[in-house]
C-alpha cells in the first residue's frame, strides 16, 4: 500500500479544515409555497365566480323574499366583520416591504393571494346572508369582483392604467361600504 486510507500520512503535515462558508437562506421553498397557494386561491375565485346560481322560482314569478329586521341585523354584521377581516389582511399583505427580490415576489404572491381568497370570501358570505341589504351587498358584490379583476390584471402584467383604474374603483366602493357598516 503506498497511500494512507485516511488521505494523510501518519507523520504528514495536518491542515486544518476551512471555515465553512455562509450560507444563503433558500427562498425557493417559500417560493414554491406561495405560488401553490396563490394559483389555489385563484383557482377556487374563479370556480366561484362561475358557479351557477339558484335558479328557483316562487310560483312562475321572481318574488322578492322578505327578511326580518334581525335576519337583515346579523347578514349586515356578517358582512361587514368579514369586510373588517378582509380590509385588515390586505393592509397587512400591502404594507410589506423588501430590498431581496425572492421576498419582494413573495409578498407580491401574498398579496394577490389575500385579495383572491378576500373576493371568494366575501362572495361566499352575500351567499350565505341573503337577508344582506341591495345598499350592502351591491358594492360588497362590486368589490370582490374588482379584486378578481385586479388580480387577473397583475398576473397578466396589464398596462398601469387597467391597474389604476381598478385601484380607482376600490377607492369608490370602499367609502360605500364603511357608510353602511358603520
Amino acid at each position: 500500500m503506498t497511500g494512507s486510507p485516511y488521505g494523510v500520512a501518519p507523520n504528514g503535515p495536518w491542515h486544518p479544515s476551512p471555515s465553512p462558508t455562509p450560507r444563503q437562506r433558500n427562498l425557493l421553498p417559500l417560493v414554491l409555497v406561495s405560488l401553490a397557494v396563490g394559483l389555489a386561491a385563484i383557482t377556487l375565485a374563479v370556480l366561484a365566480w362561475f358557479r351557477p346560481g339558484d335558479s328557483r322560482s316562487i310560483s312562475g314569478e321572481d318574488a322578492e323574499p322578505t327578511y326580518s329586521s334581525s335576519d337583515t341585523e346579523r347578514a349586515i354584521a356578517a358582512v361587514c366583520d368579514a369586510y373588517d377581516l378582509v380590509d385588515k389582511a390586505t393592509m397587512v399583505a400591502g404594507g410589506e416591504t423588501s430590498d431581496d427580490p425572492g421576498v419582494d415576489f413573495a409578498i407580491a404572491v401574498n398579496i394577490r393571494t389575500t385579495a383572491s381568497l378576500g373576493a371568494a370570501f366575501y362572495l361566499r358570505l352575500l351567499e350565505e346572508n341573503p337577508a344582506t341589504p341591495k345598499t350592502l351587498a351591491d358594492p360588497v358584490r362590486q368589490l370582490a369582483s374588482t379584486y378578481q379583476e385586479l388580480v387577473l390584471l397583475q398576473i397578466g402584467q396589464a398596462p398601469q392604467e387597467q391597474l389604476d383604474a381598478r385601484y380607482d374603483r376600490i377607492n369608490e366602493l370602499d367609502p360605500q361600504i364603511v357608510q353602511v357598516c358603520q
